[in-house]
């Protein structure tokens, strides 16, 4: 999408919109024209390809002039209008937050944001959820999308990132596991971790603590969804999805009963729930 929309907007001085003259009238041989006239495999050609199909249905040649389309002023407001197409992303992204909660810290947001680590089945559990991605290498999967994660030489949300991504779905895990954790005396609130964390409308919460977390975890109100994974005996995690009252009528029904399943699937069934749960917040705050 980004391609064409790149490719639309260098071509258009360079067509003229020479489409718009000849659209009153569209025929096989125009379309073969256009066909000749640019490189099949150029975004460009497949967007005048599919204009001219489209556009015959409600234009022909006795349209009136107010129907027709014209050449857009070569002007810089005009510019600046279409260059501002290129800021939109052509995937759907998405930013989750990970936390992991040890044995002591389920009423302790401090505690739970200062964690460098987790249990080995707990690290198992994040490398499942995505493909492990160096921020600072500037690959061509994290040019799109980092979540607001920093992607420069310092490092100031660690080296590395879970990402998730697929034709139309880019997903970041912000895991606050793998981000650098401030000395307590510094920074004993970890507000970087937390500035991050907290803006996540989706939370995945790992709790390791053999304990009721507090309702309240983490203060945000930001924090729409939060889906609460269980380690229990023989292999097995118990799932839960928890959400806030005016999310209700978006969250999937199936999805709100607790699902017990082995740990060599349950990666997998959360990365997809946190995708879904971001979606419905998404909707949710569209309507607001």
């Amino acid at each position: 999408k980004q391609q064409v929309q790149s490719g639309f907007v260098k071509k258009r001085h360079e067509s003229g919109f020479a489409l718009g003259s000849r659209i009153g009238n569209i025929s096989d041989e125009t379309k073969s024209q256009i066909s000749s006239e640019m490189d099949q495999s150029n975004p460009a050609h497949v967007f005048a390809l599919l204009f001219a199909t489209s556009a015959s249905h409600f234009v022909d040649k006795n349209s009136s002039a107010s129907e027709k389309l014209v050449l857009l002023p070569d002007t810089e407001d005009a510019k600046d209008d279409l260059n501002y197409f290129d800021n939109f992303l052509p995937i759907s992204a998405h930013k989750v937050g990970v936390l992991y909660v040890d044995e002591g810290q389920a009423c302790d947001e401090s505690a739970v944001l200062s964690n460098i680590c987790g249990s080995e089945r707990y690290t198992d559990f994040v490398r499942g959820l995505g493909s492990v991605l160096c921020l600072s290498d500037n690959s061509a999967d994290l040019k799109l999308y980092t979540g607001g994660l920093d992607k420069s030489s310092r490092e100031l949300d660690g080296k590395f990132a879970i990402c998730w991504i697929e034709e139309l779905f880019h997903v970041v895990f912000h895991v606050a596991t793998l981000m650098p954790t401030p000395d307590a005396s510094v920074d004993p609130h970890c507000r970087r971790k937390k500035a991050l964390i907290g803006n996540d409308a989706v939370v995945v919460v790992y709790n390791d603590s053999k304990s009721p977390l507090s309702e309240h975890l983490i203060e945000t109100e930001l924090n729409f969804i939060t889906i609460l994974v269980t380690p229990t005996d023989g292999q097995r995690s118990s799932v839960r999805v928890l959400f806030k009252p005016e999310l209700e009528p978006w969250v999937i029904h199936a999805s709100r009963e607790e699902k017990i399943m082995s740990d060599k699937n349950v990666s997998v069934y959360v990365r997809q729930l946190a995708l879904h749960s971001s979606m419905a917040c998404h909707g949710y705050l569209f309507k607001q």
